[in-house]
């Protein structure tokens, strides 16, 4: 899980797994991940904000971030598995506008941050593993 955490949660590991140009890291409130942020500059002037809601580490990680008009709630749960492994179950959270054009949005966000969570948790894994294993390239940075 400790391998997982830090891909998770380390700027430079997160700007590998995202496949960003940048990701510039604003520490939370006393240097902690609670409250920090992490901008991920995607080039084209186009930049994502993610702000870190929750961080028991190495248990649980929520990210809020906006977008399309609706505030997305992503929480990262890791668990133990078979063979040593770690476990990665992301869920999803949409809060919308209560009228009808914001249930539709929310709708399509939700369908495109599943096939997101689906490519970014492989991503994960896959960084993780090798960092586990010690076979990896530097991170970007």
């Amino acid at each position: 899980r400790a391998a997982v955490w830090t891909v998770l949660t380390d700027p430079r590991w997160r700007q590998r797994w995202m496949g960003v140009e940048r990701v510039d890291y604003k520490p939370g409130a006393r240097h902690t991940l609670v409250g920090s942020e992490y901008h991920c500059i995607h080039g084209s002037g186009q930049t994502s904000v993610f702000r870190v809601a929750e961080a028991l580490e190495p248990e649980r990680v929520t990210i809020a971030f906006p977008i399309m008009g609706v505030l997305v709630w992503w929480t990262t749960q890791l668990g133990a598995a078979d063979g040593g492994r770690t476990r990665i179950v992301s869920r999803l959270r949409i809060d919308a506008p209560g009228d009808i054009g914001g249930k539709v949005r929310a709708l399509a966000v939700r369908q495109i941050m599943k096939g997101y969570s689906t490519k970014y948790a492989k991503r994960i894994a896959e960084e993780a593993e090798a960092l586990a294993k010690g076979v990896v390239m530097q991170p970007a940075g």
